[in-house]
């Protein structure tokens, strides 16, 4: 992001989104539910995958070949999810698992409210989970790692609740975090959700104090006040850190997890400009 006619295509951009506002809510709304159905629809395929499957019946290439089963779901008790904003994910997955509230945990660096799930409140940079040591079975982070800036400090924590023999279920973006094109193409839609306050940008009243939200505060109609805002987009653009899918496998292999498989988008001959995954680790100790 650092040439300046770059920035100011994103700048452009990102004054024609705001000014499409006036659909915001139910831009949110449609986008909200499309989502966690996407989600967990994708997640049955991991849950529920055996050798019968064949790539007509799901979205994904899956390696390797000759899988008989990903996870095995009846050693799952209990269940962190990383980054649940509303927890709305976090509950549907939970469900399924066929979990209670008791045993259902999301964590975010602002508190929620969701009568299904046990809130888990994180710190800024998320690296303290209030959760005892060997607690869970499950730990979801759905294109939240890219985000975190102390990612080790971040996987010492999961280490710790996580139960040695434990999942977890990664989804996020195969990009090499160098100048490329994929890099560019990802930043411009994150500049885009942030405006229009969607997926991990949405709007929430109970997330003041969330990262996230502090781009997105006190929009008024005045140019010094906007052009404030974009320069704190652009900043937090900058802050983001992508991996390619072998610097995450050998990140968390670091932290005594294995791969179990790897689904990548296109299975069904669709395309996948984002590069986005879902990886499925076990951690065999700590």
């Amino acid at each position: 992001m650092e040439n300046l006619d770059e920035l100011d295509v994103l700048n452009e951009l990102i004054q024609k989104t705001k000014q499409r506002q006036d659909a915001q809510m139910s831009l949110n709304k449609w986008e909200d539910n499309s989502r966690i159905n996407r989600r967990l629809k994708d997640l049955k395929v991991i849950f529920e995958f055996n050798g019968n499957y064949q790539s007509s019946n799901h979205p994904f290439n899956v390696t390797p070949t000759g899988l008989q089963q990903i996870i095995d779901r009846q050693k799952i008790k209990s269940y962190f999810d990383l980054g649940c904003g509303d927890g709305t994910i976090t509950a549907g997955i939970g469900t399924y698992l066929g979990l209670t509230k008791e045993n259902i945990f999301g964590g975010d660096v602002f508190e929620g409210q969701n009568n299904v799930i046990t809130f888990v409140k994180l710190n800024e940079n998320q690296s303290i989970i209030n959760l005892p040591s060997n607690h869970v079975d499950l730990i979801t982070s759905f294109v939240t790692f890219h985000h975190i800036a102390q990612l080790e400090k971040t996987l010492t924590e999961l280490v710790r609740i996580l139960r040695t023999g434990g999942y977890l279920i990664l989804r996020e973006h195969d990009c090499k975090n160098e100048y490329s094109l994929s890099a560019k193409y990802l930043n411009f839609v994150h500049a885009i959700m942030m405006i229009a306050r969607v997926g991990e940008f949405a709007d929430s009243p109970n997330n003041y104090n969330s990262k996230n939200q502090h781009v997105l505060d006190d929009y008024e109609n005045t140019t010094d006040n906007w052009t404030q805002q974009k320069s704190r987009i652009i900043e937090y653009i900058k802050s983001i850190h992508y991996r390619t899918c072998d610097e995450w496998q050998q990140q968390l292999k670091n932290f005594g997890f294995h791969l179990c498989a790897t689904l990548y988008y296109g299975g069904d001959g669709s395309s996948n400009p984002q590069k986005l995954f879902y990886a499925v680790y076990q951690l065999d100790k700590k």
